[in-house]
């Protein structure tokens, strides 16, 4: 919170009430995105049933494309979902969760949930959005996890001092370039390579330190060409 305040000139105490707001405000926002997903899956099978059917991940249309997955990290009771990067049209590179590291697999190793979006980046060449592709490959494999999802966003590396009980000192790098996950890897490629920014999350509200998976369904820069069903 410190570090939030620092690079947003206001108080600590400050940061910390605007940062639970919006990330309240952002999990809430995710969450009734994704439910809505989830009903029209279900309902497209003729099912109006609570839970959400897992399937294994489908083809896509081209490399580069992504999904959203309405199945993914879980945390306090929240699902956030998933998603990831086509790097060709049966294999994708994402990061698959708590513990563990990023990675590229076929699309018959890829779970997720029913109402799962398939999208394309729209207004780049395709040889643009391959080159993304290939970009999140070669950066991201083999990373850790960035459990600084609410600061995703922010990649300067910067150190601080976390000090616990006044008795141990530890210097902490945030958002360290050895660490991502999964929102984070599909945001950052597209911004780095094409200088395309997904997070669809409205600009004029404060949360814009990360970027979730459903705030990249909702960028007016990727469109959906199926749902699965």
């Amino acid at each position: 919170m410190r570090y939030l305040a620092k690079r947003h000139k206001t108080t600590y105490k400050n940061e910390l009430k605007a940062t639970i707001a919006s990330i309240s405000k952002q999990v809430s926002r995710n969450t009734a995105k994704r439910n809505e997903a989830i009903y029209r899956g279900l309902q497209v099978m003729g099912s109006g049933g609570s839970n959400v059917p897992i399937r294994q991940a489908r083809k896509a249309k081209a490399a580069g494309d992504i999904f959203v997955s309405t199945s993914g990290f879980n945390s306090s009771g929240t699902n956030f979902g998933h998603t990831g990067v086509y790097r060709t049209t049966k294999s994708i590179v994402h990061a698959p969760g708590a513990g563990k590291v990023a990675v590229q697999q076929s699309i018959d190793e890829v779970s997720v949930g029913v109402g799962t979006e398939y999208m394309k980046v729209t207004k780049l060449k395709a040889k643009t959005r391959k080159a993304v592709a290939k970009y999140a490959y070669r950066t991201y494999l083999g990373q850790g996890y960035n459990y600084m999802f609410f600061a995703n966003k922010l990649h300067d590396g910067m150190k601080v001092t976390v000090s616990f009980g006044g008795v141990v000192d530890l210097a902490v790098t945030l958002n360290p370039a050895d660490r991502v996950n999964c929102s984070e890897l599909v945001w950052a490629s597209y911004k780095k390579k094409a200088k395309v920014d997904l997070d669809g999350y409205p600009k004029n509200e404060k949360g814009d330190a990360a970027a979730f998976p459903w705030d990249i369904a909702a960028s007016d820069r990727t469109k959906t060409y199926a749902v699965q069903l």
